[in-house]
């Protein structure tokens, strides 16, 4: 999804249209969607490691007591993408906005 998005805002540019409402709305895209992948990535990581944990300990390790996992919380590299993206989208909002003020200045 993300490189189809990002190949229709490359057309856009290659027309010379690169401040366009439809490359916001790509931008917007890209950006929620790397932010969502992140959380979703952390979420289902976090619980497929809990249930491995859950059965090692309930079929494989008669006797022990606590089994550790390595776990550390995820890669958030993806929220930091996606809120780069969100970043990218305003200054483009920017753009079309004085590419609009400067086409009505006489």
């Amino acid at each position: 999804m993300i490189l189809e998005l990002l190949r229709r805002m490359f057309g856009n540019v290659e027309q010379g249209e690169a401040f366009t409402a439809s490359n916001i709305r790509n931008l917007h895209k890209i950006g929620f969607s790397l932010i969502g992948y992140s959380i979703f990535k952390f979420l289902t990581s976090g619980w497929l490691l809990y249930l491995m944990t859950a059965c090692v300990t309930l079929h494989v390790a008669t006797g022990a007591q606590n089994i550790e996992s390595t776990f550390d919380g995820g890669d958030f590299t993806g929220i930091g993408m996606g809120l780069l993206t969100l970043a990218l989208a305003e200054v483009f909002y920017q753009g079309l906005a004085l590419k609009e003020e400067a086409r009505f200045t006489i």
